[in-house]
């Protein structure tokens, strides 16, 4: 999609041969993805960096 500036794509049904188009898909819908996925990833090392229960006001 980027290299060809593509910010919209259609979904068509598997097996279809006539092109029906059943949904578009946007970059910004794949932006979302991958930003969540990088929020989990990142929430994940956090816990296990600093535990689970890690809190900036905890005492040391």
């Amino acid at each position: 999609m980027e290299r060809h500036h593509y910010r919209h794509l259609p979904v068509t049904a598997d097996g279809e041969s006539d092109g029906t188009v059943m949904g578009i898909v946007s970059i910004r819908d794949l932006f979302a993805v991958v930003r969540a996925h990088l929020e989990d990833e990142i929430r994940d090392r956090e816990a296990f960096i600093f535990g689970s229960n890690y809190s900036a006001s905890a005492p040391p």
